[in-house]
């Protein structure tokens, strides 16, 4: 049975950092006291008013890649718009905010529907993080405290599953809130929504990473070792594989290394849940032309050209390490292709920077 909500409130995840001593919230706060630097210089000074708002916005967009969950960025960043006298909207920064969050365009139709200014009025960045907040902490408190916390569960549950979390900052987002369902004794659920997640973007490292905690926690360190060595490959400076090794050797485990088919079968799996969840979506592939005279191997390159055409770069990754594990050489082009293509997107900093390699 899972523990007391209220309970969980106090536990860390084995690798958690204090946000106000981490190197990423203390640069992302440095760029937003520049940014209020500059938006109060405009002003005072009218004949540099649109400089010091751009220097205001740049600022404001570095506060948030190196902390993306700081509230307090993006109400500057509203106030930053609001000062561009109408040339710029503070609707621009709430369909950015929207995504991070997961959700679709029905809150901001809702709030024009109401009459509610969501071109100019920063107050609807405020209440809309004040609703849904972007710390995981507290997402997990107000769900925790509250006296339907078993049907907010469910309702989250049924809202990762449905969204489209491709986005990386909504992945790490609802990934950072699956930890709080784990600790809460949630295992079930925090295995499936994890793997939904890292079937819509597989270079995930944070997950991986959670993902391997709660295998280790459960003594299946076959599946430990394959998550940690999934995140190590993203970010090999960590050695979380290594590091998980030398746990396992000086406990005495019998631990046997995780074979390639293993690992295969593990991104089949998620394969399978992406095409699951994309068959109702136009975005899916067409199936690759083949003959009777093409092989196997041809006709396996073409799905992957056909992909990579549509830019679905994370069902390249998929389908990409799988056959390379199953001992494809082929395949490797289209994995580091399609692998740092996605890491290329990143637009967030290493929650695990604070860590010693």
């Amino acid at each position: 049975m899972p523990r007391r909500f209220t309970s969980v409130v106090a536990e860390r995840t084995p690798d958690a950092v204090d946000q106000a001593d981490h190197p990423r919230r203390n640069r992302s706060e440095r760029c937003r006291a520049q940014s209020r630097k500059f938006r109060n210089l405009s002003l005072r000074q009218s004949d540099r008013k649109d400089a010091n708002l751009t220097w205001a916005e740049s600022m404001c967009v570095e506060s948030l890649k190196h902390d993306f969950t700081n509230a307090a960025a993006w109400l500057e960043y509203a106030l930053v718009l609001e000062s561009f006298d109408g040339s710029r909207t503070v609707k621009e920064l709430l369909e950015e905010l929207l995504v991070v969050l997961g959700r679709s365009s029905e809150p901001l139709a809702a709030l024009e529907a109401a009459g509610v200014d969501t071109t100019l009025d920063p107050e609807v960045i405020r209440s809309l993080l004040r609703n849904d907040p972007l710390e995981s902490v507290e997402w997990w408190n107000q769900i925790s405290n509250s006296s339907t916390a078993q049907e907010d569960i469910d309702a989250f549950a049924r809202r990762c599953s449905s969204l489209d979390l491709q986005d990386q900052r909504a992945n790490i987002l609802f990934g950072r809130r699956l930890e709080f369902l784990r600790l809460a004794g949630h295992d079930e659920l925090f295995v499936r929504l994890a793997e939904h997640l890292l079937a819509l973007r597989p270079v995930n490292h944070e997950l991986w990473v959670r993902l391997g905690q709660h295998h280790e926690h459960k003594g299946s360190m076959g599946d430990a070792w394959l998550a940690y060595d999934q995140a190590q490959r993203l970010r090999p400076r960590h050695r979380w594989a290594d590091r998980f090794k030398t746990r396992a050797e000086s406990s005495l485990s019998d631990v046997n290394a995780p074979t390639d088919e293993d690992a295969s079968r593990m991104f089949r799996r998620l394969e399978i849940l992406r095409r699951s969840d994309e068959s109702d979506s136009d975005s899916e592939s067409p199936p690759a032309e083949s003959s009777e005279s093409s092989t196997w191997e041809e006709e396996a390159i073409a799905e992957l050209e056909s992909l990579l055409a549509l830019n679905d770069l994370a069902s390249v990754y998929l389908k990409a390490r799988r056959h390379h594990l199953m001992g494809h050489e082929w395949a490797e082009s289209y994995l580091l292709r399609a692998e740092s293509s996605l890491i290329e997107e990143d637009v967030v900093d290493d929650v695990f920077e604070a860590e010693e390699g």
